[in-house]
């Protein structure tokens, strides 16, 4: 373990709190987008829409910001962090239909995974394989 905390440069440990900063901007607009949908709708139809939301927030912060791409947009790039926030979707909708359908708490619980667990899978598939 010590081994690879010395492995870790500061370029990644910006880079791990850029996509931080990106992450919780798109997560709490997510989160916030959730909360005023599940007043409206089913929760697992509120996460996709809340997920959207976030994504388009993602994308472009993490493209400038965390992984510093000038380039000009790439589909294939896109197609590869839509595959990620799909991942990303899967984990949460997943996590929401364990508590708010069988555990039958709040659905506003429903946003703590997606707060703790969800960016986590998330960076490590788009640091190395999505944005690489």
């Amino acid at each position: 373990m010590l081994n690879i905390i010395k492995k870790i440069n500061k370029f990644q440990i910006k880079q791990l709190a850029i996509y931080g900063i990106v992450g919780v901007s798109a997560s709490a607009l997510a989160a916030i987008s959730y909360i005023i949908f599940c007043k409206v709708m089913e929760p697992l139809l509120a996460n996709f829409l809340s997920n959207c939301c976030g994504m388009v927030v993602s994308y472009f912060g993490h493209t400038k910001f965390t992984f510093q791409k000038t380039h000009r947009f790439s589909p294939r790039e896109f197609i590869k962090f839509s595959i990620t926030s799909l991942i990303g979707l899967g984990s949460n909708s997943l996590w929401i239909f364990i508590l708010v359908h069988i555990y039958k708490f709040n659905p506003e619980v429903g946003i703590y995974p997606i707060i703790f667990f969800t960016p986590m899978l998330t960076f490590l598939i788009s640091k190395f394989w999505a944005f690489k």
